[in-house]
């Protein structure tokens, strides 16, 4: 790395925990304003956090079942679950503590020891979270417009939002690939033609998943199955906080959740998420501090099932590594 490089990452992080650190404030000044709110917490029982934290479970085992369909039927090389559950939790944890790192170590080690292509990887991963995404947009849609129509958030129809959101979602990937085409075939420059390359065979990777319907129908099911959980999920988390939240209410913290695990700002979008849940929560009418409270109620829930597992697997797999260096 070049001191280039070196000063550029530096200034990227600075800029990261200054974030954070102002999220955190702003997020610790709303709890202290709200803070009766805060007796709600005495509501919360080791069984709903036990039943959060097992519905949490259910949601990374589909995730990881997903992905690990959707590679086989692209390169026909098999991974036994418990191995790629292994992988899949670890990368996991990492992205939640440092962006895109997770998914650079899965990129690397299926690369080095299952000989899969990176590209096959990330083709991979981009159809998966692209159609949970869509599916996930398109079903709080369907419950806006049967439940909630004329419902608004600042003054603005959440339908309209919504539908807008969902063609983006829909359209962004075709739309994001014709660009870089017209770009890099307007630019002439010979240095984009490796990138070019590579974003062809992501592209033919993508294409393969949507012409097979055997993984179309999986990833569909699969999705259908996490966001049947995630709802689960977050009803506990209301209720436990001592309140009941309908189906087109619990439908967009959903949706915040999987387009905020997307976008990464700050590691696991702390302070940020934090603060969108609180907004959220506001203008549906369940107060700023209920939002911000759920968002840590997912947040630590989450992590209660990252941590144990993927310090496991990975000290396993450091044992191992260990083991036949010595040998």
């Amino acid at each position: 790395m070049s001191a280039l490089q070196y000063n550029k990452q530096k200034h990227k992080i600075g800029v990261k925990c200054i974030i954070s650190s102002l999220t955190l404030v702003i997020v610790a000044f709303l709890l202290w304003n709200y803070r009766d709110d805060l007796y709600s917490l005495q509501h919360i029982t080791f069984t709903h956090f036990l039943i959060i934290v097992v519905l949490q479970s259910l949601k990374r085992l589909a995730q990881a079942e997903q992905l690990r369909k959707v590679l086989y039927r692209v390169t026909a090389v098999h991974i036994p679950f418990k191995k790629w559950f292994s992988m899949f939790i670890t990368a996991s944890l990492s992205n939640s503590l440092f962006a895109q790192s997770g998914n650079i170590y899965f990129a690397s080690t299926l690369k080095k020891y299952e000989s899969i292509a990176i590209t096959h990887f990330i083709g991979g991963r981009l159809f998966v979270l692209w159609l949970n995404t869509c599916l996930t947009i398109l079903i709080l849609f369907v419950l806006i417009l049967c439940f909630q129509p004329y419902i608004r958030i600042s003054g603005f129809p959440v339908v309209i939002l919504v539908a807008i959101l969902l063609f983006l979602s829909l359209a962004g990937p075709g739309l994001a690939v014709v660009t870089f085409r017209i770009i890099v075939s307007d630019s002439g420059e010979s240095s984009l033609s490796g990138m070019r390359a590579h974003v062809n065979r992501l592209v033919e990777t993508i294409s393969k998943c949507c012409q097979d319907a055997a993984v179309l129908g999986h990833v569909l099911f699969t999705a259908l199955i996490i966001f049947v959980v995630g709802m689960g999920a977050f009803s506990v988390v209301f209720h436990s906080i001592g309140l009941s939240v309908g189906l087109v209410e619990l439908a967009f913290f959903l949706a915040l959740l999987k387009l905020s695990s997307q976008v990464i700002i700050t590691p696991g979008n702390i302070g940020i998420r934090e603060l969108a849940y609180g907004f959220l929560s506001q203008e549906l009418g369940m107060g700023i501090a209920h939002g911000i409270l759920a968002s840590v109620i997912v947040r630590v829930s989450g992590y209660a099932v990252l941590f144990p597992f993927g310090i496991y697997f990975a000290g396993r797999e450091l044992f191992i590594l260990r083991g036949s260096k010595n040998k």
